[in-house]
């Protein structure tokens, strides 16, 4: 009974810290456009080669593994004051990127749905990538 007892509280503690942040109820277009002024940031976490492929315009890219890695970005005093939408290929990116900017302190809202279906939603094209790929970039 005792060790049924333990292992219960050690699951709910681990249940609490993986706790889900509410997903944003923004519309896209309404996020675009407070991002296009400046007064919100969108932030994708799909990997650079994914970013590089299509974007919206302004969005930065931090890949979600860059997040994971203990030694990553610290973002709180970039985005202190500003409303931060995450997206990534699916929600579920989107939902643990959410989640690790939030214990970082940054006020992050994650987007449910993934860059396609966002994109679509506001008929959103990507300019093609250029020749010689991302690399060209850099």
């Amino acid at each position: 009974m005792r060790r049924a007892l333990l292992a219960s509280a050690l699951l709910l503690a681990l249940a609490s810290c993986a706790r889900e942040v509410p997903w944003a109820t923004e519309p896209i277009g309404s996020i675009l456009e407070r991002a296009r002024t400046g007064k919100a940031v969108l932030v994708d976490v799909r990997p650079e080669g994914e970013w590089f492929q299509g974007h919206f315009p302004g969005a930065l890219t931090l890949p979600l593994a860059r997040l994971e890695d203990p030694k990553g970005v610290r973002l709180t005093q970039v985005y202190f004051g500003k409303d931060v939408f995450v997206y990534g290929a699916r929600g579920r990116e989107a939902q643990k990127a959410a989640v690790r900017l939030r214990r970082q302190g940054v006020d992050a809202h994650p987007l449910e749905d993934g860059y396609s279906d966002l994109a679509a939603a506001v008929g959103f094209r990507p300019p093609p990538t250029p020749v010689g790929g991302p690399r060209a970039f850099r």
